[in-house]
């Protein structure tokens, strides 16, 4: 292991490798150093601050000859560039792991499974740093005077209580005692779990873990070392694995999307935090309104005490206890074998037409959970820049696709009307728009092309309405006879849960709560999925024929590739080997339409990269199912979105033998985009 490179240095530098394994690290909120490795054993680094070696590493990256290793390309690929490194060709050994099903993802965790080499985790290098740094902040902030926290309104079984918060200091004196009387207490994580910190931050500043410049300086070096050399020995064992199990295309696949997903959270989308204060301020009327409404309804029931329908107790005695409504209809356990009678929205809902107040609980509890999760929480998520910036990945799904998290951005609300408010909230600044492209069926289309469902495969050839034409058979109606709710959206809802594993109690509760009818009974879906299937014999025939295939190989894989296992397809017990059966038959359906999204992802890149270069901005902002969603200057629109709808139309492969279709919407926010002629 070597700091810094000399021209005596060999191998890499003098351009005798193809594979380099790079790795990152970052202290003090900047790039720190990387390490890098071509031989086993051996890893050099160069910190952030040596211009004359991270140039060498520069042009070394960029040969088109050489492949550069990294372990979490997400993480790595935004630190590198901050230094000016952007490496030609890619590959990422957590998404080999990812792949393969069978390997853990942490590096550190591979790298002892099979090169036993025992590596200490980040907490562990930097933990006793942190300790010592957060007990001299305790101190400094013992000493000082703190106002007295505000009182606080609580509601204790629906009475109306008023506490005193404990002083921030006495709370710090207690941190500091209990880390006197064990080694055990973690002192920031407690400085953490406080919550109202924000007081003592202003003043103080605020306190950070430590990280790698706060450790001596040759234990921080072998620590970054050593990624680089276990990054290249993992990737040894784990690519001849990729090429056995024949996974080489669905790997290169997911790192020509990389780029993008890399580009998407450096982009962040952007937001109007007023609109969210407004929005705010709206949910809390609703929720006030409707909670004298319900105070009105049945307060006389509760003895007059305050009505809280945040409170699982309160509501749940006054649903069974004071209203008796189980005696009327459904039953009040969440699943079998509950013990506490349930004010699940789901349970809630089979008492909605029993008595009024259940919809204002439900509706309540709607704004409740609009106003904490989004309209009060995600402005404070904003850059300084207005935007929220996710964390992306996409190695945690098993069907391939993308997940969200710190905001979970794919999880902002659409199918309410007061929902949709919240995507409102994402505006463009002037002159610039969002413009949604999103695949028309692609499960749909996947599905008539992997069974050859001749029905199926007619209705995409001829460009009809695929959820029409099923409604019609299954109702036995002619289309100009059907009903929005009453006959497609059904229609509709059972094609696509049956793509996505849905039971007929999953269907029940989506049919009720969507169309507001209640005379939705399981019985009833039950029979409109087996009707869907005999409209699509083929479909079936097709789940079945995968779910044997399943059985004799342990996997299935879909049209691109890409394999699932599917563990339970052999289990004695009836139940798991049922529900693994639905898997096996589902997941090349999902996992193919993933892949189209993934190969659309991959092919874009250098075509809007170019777009930001050669006319205008230009930048992809969030991938949700088969949506992708960007942001571009309004007069651009006609231009660039014909170029993105014909290379994602443009996608499939050889022998898929449905058409692809595109829409696109567009709108300066998020919640209210049109149609694009």
């Amino acid at each position: 292991m070597e700091q810094g490179i000399s021209q005596e240095d060999r191998g890499i530098m003098g351009g005798e490798s193809k594979i380099i394994a790079i790795d990152t690290e970052w202290a003090k909120g900047k790039p720190w150093c990387l390490s890098l490795s071509d031989t086993p054993g051996s890893s050099l680094v160069v910190m952030a601050g040596d211009e004359y070696p991270l140039k060498m590493v520069k042009g070394i990256c960029a040969r088109s000859d050489v492949l550069t290793l990294l372990h979490n390309a997400l993480y790595d690929l935004p630190v590198l560039a901050q230094m000016g490194i952007h490496p030609y060709k890619i590959a990422d050994s957590m998404i080999m792991a990812y792949l393969l099903q069978t390997e853990p993802q942490g590096l550190k965790q591979l790298a002892y499974r099979h090169l036993g080499m025992e590596m200490n985790s980040y907490p562990e290098m930097v933990g006793p740093a942190t300790r010592k740094k957060v007990i001299e902040y305790l101190q400094v902030a013992s000493c000082l005077e703190w106002p007295k926290p505000p009182l606080v309104l609580e509601y204790r079984k629906g009475v109306p209580h008023v506490r005193q918060p404990q002083p921030i200091g006495k709370r710090i004196n207690r941190i500091l005692s209990d880390v006197q009387k064990s080694d055990d207490t973690d002192p920031y994580a407690r400085w953490r779990q406080l919550g109202d910190t924000d007081e003592v931050e202003r003043v103080l500043g605020v306190l950070h873990e430590a990280d790698l410049s706060d450790i001596p300086y040759e234990s921080a070096v072998r620590y970054a070392a050593r990624d680089a050399d276990a990054t290249l020995r993992i990737y040894n064992v784990l690519w001849p694995r990729i090429v056995e199990m024949g996974l080489e295309d669905t790997f290169w696949r997911d790192m020509r999307a990389v780029p993008m997903v890399v580009d998407m959270m450096a982009n962040g989308m952007p937001v109007d935090v007023r609109e969210f204060e407004k929005l705010s301020g709206y949910f809390q009327q609703r929720m006030d309104l409707i909670q004298r409404k319900i105070q009105i309804l049945v307060g006389k029931h509760l003895d007059d005490q305050v009505v809280n329908p945040a409170s699982h107790d309160q509501m749940g005695e006054l649903i069974y206890d004071k209203l008796m409504l189980h005696e009327k209809g459904g039953r009040h356990k969440s699943r079998k074998g509950a013990v506490k009678k349930s004010t699940a929205n789901e349970i809630l809902k089979r008492y909605v037409h029993l008595n009024p107040v259940i919809q204002d609980i439900i509706d309540w509890r709607e704004y409740a959970k609009l106003k904490g999760t989004y309209s009060d929480a995600i402005p404070k998520l904003a850059s300084l820049d207005g935007r929220i910036r996710t964390t992306l990945r996409i190695t945690r799904t098993a069907t391939g696709r993308l997940s969200s998290s710190k905001p979970n951005l794919m999880a902002q609300p659409t199918r309410s009307e007061e929902g949709r408010k919240v995507r409102d909230c994402y505006v463009c600044q002037p002159g610039r728009v969002f413009v949604s492209v999103d695949y028309s069926q692609v499960e749909m289309r996947v599905a008539a092309n992997d069974s050859k469902d001749e029905r199926m495969l007619n209705i995409f050839w001829r460009g009809e309405d695929i959820h029409a034409k099923t409604a019609s058979a299954m109702f036995g109606l002619p289309e100009d006879s059907l009903d929005e709710m009453r006959h497609r959206y059904p229609a509709k809802r059972v094609g696509f849960g049956i793509l996505y594993l849905i039971t007929a109690e999953g269907l029940q509760r989506e049919l009720a709560v969507a169309t507001g009818d209640p005379q939705w009974t399981v019985d009833k879906c039950k029979h409109m999925i087996e009707a869907w299937f005999d409209i699509y014999p083929g479909v079936a025939a097709y789940m079945k024929s995968v779910g044997e295939y399943a059985k004799r190989y342990g996997y299935v894989r879909d049209m691109w590739g890409r394999i699932r296992f599917i563990p339970g397809i052999r289990s004695t017990n009836s139940w798991v080997r049922m529900e693994a059966e639905r898997q096996a038959g589902n997941a090349p359906i999902q996992m193919g339409a993933q892949g189209v999204i993934k190969e659309a992802m991959g092919r874009l890149v250098p075509v809007y990269r170019e777009i930001n270069k050669e006319i205008g901005y230009c930048q992809p902002l969030i991938q949700i199912h088969d949506d992708i969603v960007w942001e571009m200057e309004e007069w651009m629109v006609p231009i660039v979105q014909p170029r993105i709808k014909q290379v994602m139309e443009g996608v499939a492969p050889a022998d898929f033998i449905i058409p692809l279709k595109v829409d696109a919407k567009v709108g300066s926010k998020w919640g209210s985009l049109e149609k694009w002629k």
